[in-house]
C-alpha cells in the first residue's frame, strides 16, 4: 500500500502545480487509486487507470517514472481480480452440476 500512497502523493503535487487541461485526469486517476487501496475497484477502473498513468506518463517529463511504480501495482490487482472472477465462476459451475 505504500507505492500507491506515494503515488498519490505524486499526484496531489502535479494537482497544485495545475496542470490545466489534464488535471481532471490526475484527478481521476488520484479517485482510482485510492479504490484500489480500498480493494473496490473493478477490472474496467484498472485498466482506465493504467491507460491515464500510461498518458501522463508519455505526456510529461515529471510523470517519466509513473508507470515504472503503476505497474508492479496494477499486475498485483489484476491478479487478484481474476482470482476473484475464477473462483466465482467456478463455484456457479459447481452449482449448477449439484442442481442437475
Amino acid at each position: 500500500m505504500a507505492e500507491i500512497d506515494e503515488l498519490i502523493k505524486l499526484l496531489n503535487k502535479a494537482v497544485i502545480a495545475n496542470y490545466g487541461e489534464d488535471l481532471d485526469q490526475i484527478k481521476e486517476l488520484i479517485r482510482l487509486l485510492s479504490k484500489i487501496k480500498e480493494n473496490k475497484i473493478t477490472i474496467d477502473e484498472l485498466e482506465d487507470a493504467y491507460l491515464k498513468a500510461k498518458n501522463l506518463d508519455i505526456k510529461y517529463e515529471e510523470f517519466n517514472d509513473l508507470l515504472y511504480y503503476f505497474n508492479p501495482i496494477y499486475i498485483k490487482y489484476k491478479r487478484i481480480i481474476h482470482n476473484d472472477e475464477v473462483k466465482e465462476i467456478r463455484k456457479n459451475n459447481q452449482k449448477k452440476r449439484e442442481v442437475k
